[in-house]
């Protein structure tokens, strides 16, 4: 069986565990991102770029991969992963799953890995501005942290980690007593998995019981 890696200090990743064991990896980083360059002697002003989020979704138990980048080639921040689809300016997940936490735990590793993977700087609520993704009003990002002190790779290249939360990473519950959609919670024991780089580079985040 194939399993992922590592390749770059930049790539972040969460492992999705079951009552059966490990069901998921979900690996992501992100490409694309510039900042404004202001127009100097000689040279013209360069825009920025928002970059993007990519994905790769690593079904264990298929052993299969699915590539998937957020926002689209298109704009659309719409993204399906395994048989679940959110948006990230949404309030609602579609699931075509009876496996209904492992899916929601995947929507939810998506979102936190595009707030920890985002290296654009971490906006106020209240903030107006047009340019770039508008993480700081999307209800996906928000619940996974936004705008919080976490292990984000913003964070840890400006060695300014002191204090961090790591509660605010969401996580699906998929306990030995089944797996339950409305066990969708916090879980700030395995938020950790995100300072370390990669959830499972330390024994796995279902070490401790079983915290997707």
């Amino acid at each position: 069986q194939f399993l992922p890696h590592l390749s770059n200090a930049d790539e972040r990743a969460f492992v999705i565990v079951n009552k059966d064991g490990d069901y998921a990896i979900v690996k992501g980083r992100w490409t694309g991102f510039s900042r404004k360059q202001p127009a100097s002697k000689g040279q013209k002003a360069k825009p920025g770029a928002a970059g993007r989020l990519l994905v790769d979704a690593f079904n264990l138990l298929k052993n299969t991969v699915q590539k998937i980048e957020v926002p689209s080639p298109d704009g659309s921040t719409l993204f399906v992963i395994g048989d679940a689809q959110a948006r990230l300016p949404g309030k609602r997940i579609e699931c075509r799953s009876t496996n209904t936490a492992e899916q929601i735990a995947s929507v939810f590793c998506v979102s936190t890995l595009f707030v920890l993977c985002n290296p654009d700087k971490v906006r106020s609520r209240n903030d107006s501005t047009s340019v770039g993704h508008q993480a700081h009003k999307w209800p996906l990002t928000l619940a996974c942290g936004y705008g919080r002190q976490l292990p984000s790779n913003r964070i840890l290249q400006s060695h300014d980690a002191e204090g961090l939360e790591l509660a605010p990473l969401m996580m699906a519950m998929c306990g030995a007593s089944g797996c339950d959609g409305a066990a969708c919670g916090a879980c700030g024991a395995c938020g950790a998995c995100g300072a370390c780089g990669g959830c499972g580079g330390c024994g796995g985040c279902g070490g401790c019981g079983g915290c997707g």
